[in-house]
């Protein structure tokens, strides 16, 4: 099962280069469909993409799990960002400056009486 999964996460680091958003929406529905177990497989819809890189701004897409469990109650989002594949690329590489980060998730509980 982990060999299954680094094997999609590297599909789709590799799906980040793509040069159209048909070609993203394309890979995504064949990480699903190239499968002999669908129903265990994650299906990907893609919310937002774009493909053009601008200094400070790299090509990235964003998918949503559309066939998760009905009593999954995880919202499972995509988020792939590309590495260098152009000259702006290159740009927003050599202008980066390290920053800390810091991860912070408050929990709000809800009255359920």
């Amino acid at each position: 099962l982990k060999v299954a999964e680094l094997n999609e996460a590297l599909l789709l680091s590799e799906l980040s280069y793509a040069d159209t958003v048909d070609e993203i929406r394309n890979g995504l529905h064949n990480l699903y469909h190239h499968h002999n177990d669908n129903k265990n497989k994650p299906q990907w819809e893609l919310l937002f993409c774009d493909t053009q890189s601008r200094p400070h701004q790299p090509s990235h897409f964003l998918a949503i799990q559309k066939n998760a469990q009905a009593w999954d109650d995880t919202l499972h989002v995509l988020v792939v960002v590309r590495g260098t594949k152009s000259m702006s690329d290159l740009i927003t590489d050599a202008m980066m400056e390290a920053t800390d980060y810091e991860y912070n998730v408050r929990k709000v509980v809800g009255n359920n009486e």
